[in-house]
């Protein structure tokens, strides 16, 4: 963990095994960065502040110390709240509605200085749930019976579905454009 030597936190000059289970299936994410460096300073007694409880750490490390979110924050947001967790420490991010996920705490930090000092109660900036709530939502009125506004994220997935549902884009091909049956020539 290069971003640990690069902020002075001390590791264990020791081998180190960290389990991602279920061991069948392929973790191709570095979605877990921010908790394997928590795990690690914990075991090297380099966190002198408890951990919270039932907290969940998500994010990508840098090796400047800063947190980065990355594909595949909502459906780990979500399996951290089915699991238990009340506390999410994860970065910022601007594309997921948040405010429709209750059940958590979320806990945004910028680096993993920022995360390390609230577990002493110092750093106290970061947005929760009760912050977000407080904001006053947008109107937004719906007049079609089927529409998106329960599908959470998946910014491009709706957006390909709004293009294929407007129509006629499936009938050219290199060039040549299909003329469909009953209209005229």
């Amino acid at each position: 963990m290069v971003a640990l030597y690069a902020n002075d936190y001390q590791v264990p000059d020791k081998k180190i095994v960290i389990n991602l289970s279920p061991a069948e299936q392929k973790n191709n994410s570095p979605i877990f960065d921010l908790a394997m460096a928590i795990a690690i300073m914990g075991e090297a007694d380099e966190i002198r502040d408890p951990i919270p409880e039932q907290a969940a750490f998500l994010g990508v490390l840098s090796l400047d110390g800063s947190i980065k979110p990355v594909d595949g924050m909502l459906p780990a947001i979500i399996a951290a709240r089915q699991e238990g967790f009340k506390i999410l420490y994860l970065p910022p991010i601007d594309d997921i509605p948040l405010i429709q996920i209750d059940g958590i705490e979320f806990r945004f930090v910028e680096t993993l200085q920022d995360v390390i000092e609230s577990f002493s109660g110092q750093l106290t900036a970061f947005t929760s749930t009760s912050t977000l709530q407080n904001q006053p939502a947008e109107e937004v009125t719906f007049t079609h019976e089927k529409d998106f506004q329960h599908v959470i994220g998946h910014e491009q997935a709706k957006r390909a579905l709004e293009i294929a549902a407007a129509g006629g884009h499936h009938y050219k091909d290199r060039g040549k454009e299909y003329i469909l049956p009953g209209e005229g020539i």
